[in-house]
C-alpha cells in the first residue's frame, strides 16, 4: 500500500522526527520522517494533508512534493513493492507537539544534516531531497519563504 512521509522544515533548517517504538516490526527504536498510509482512491496530496493533521495536529499551508512520478520505492523481503510519496513543509500553522498524536511516539527537531546520515535509506533519500530542494530554494534567490538565519548545519554526509 503507498504512503506519504513528510518532512516538517522550520526556518533553521531543523526537520520533526519521529521514533519508532523498539516493538516496531519495521526500524524498530529509529528515527524516521512521519507518514501515513494512502485510502484507497484518495488523492495524495489529500492523504499527505490529512496524516500532518492526524498526527502532528498542524495544518500545512503548502506541501511540496520531493518526488512523485516515480515515487521513492523501498523493496525488503515484507513489503516487495512499498511506494512512498515525499513532502516538505515549510509553512503550516499550529504548534509541533513532542509526540505523535495518534500513537504516542517521541517526535523531535533533528538537524538535517542528522537525517542525511542516518541508517534507514529511505529516510537518507528523503533527506536528501530535502537538501537538494533547499540548495535549488537558495540558488534560484527565495530561499524557505519563512527563513530568517541560515541553516545550523549544511546538508552533507559525514
Amino acid at each position: 500500500m503507498p504512503s506519504v512521509v513528510f518532512v516538517v522544515q522550520r526556518p533553521d533548517g531543523d526537520v520533526v522526527m519521529e521514533r519508532r517504538s523498539e516493538h516496531d516490526t519495521y526500524f524498530p527504536g529509529e528515527w524516521i520522517f512521519p507518514g501515513g498510509k494512502i485510502e484507497p482512491d484518495e488523492i495524495i496530496y489529500s492523504a499527505m494533508k490529512r496524516e500532518v493533521e492526524e498526527e502532528l495536529g498542524i495544518v500545512p499551508i503548502v506541501g511540496i512534493p520531493l518526488r512523485l512520478h516515480p515515487p521513492i520505492f523501498y523493496k525488503n523481503i515484507l513489503r516487495p513493492d512499498f511506494r512512498v510519496y515525499p513532502f516538505v513543509i515549510q509553512q503550516w500553522t499550529g504548534e509541533v507537539p513532542d509526540h505523535i498524536l495518534d500513537t504516542m511516539r517521541p517526535v523531535e527537531w533533528k538537524p538535517l544534516s542528522y537525517a542525511v546520515n542516518h541508517v534507514v535509506h529511505t529516510t537518507v533519500q528523503i533527506a536528501t531531497l530535502v537538501c537538494e530542494l533547499n540548495l535549488r530554494q537558495e540558488r534560484e534567490g527565495r530561499p524557505l519563504s519563512i527563513r530568517r538565519t541560515p541553516p545550523k548545519e549544511p546538508c552533507q554526509k559525514t
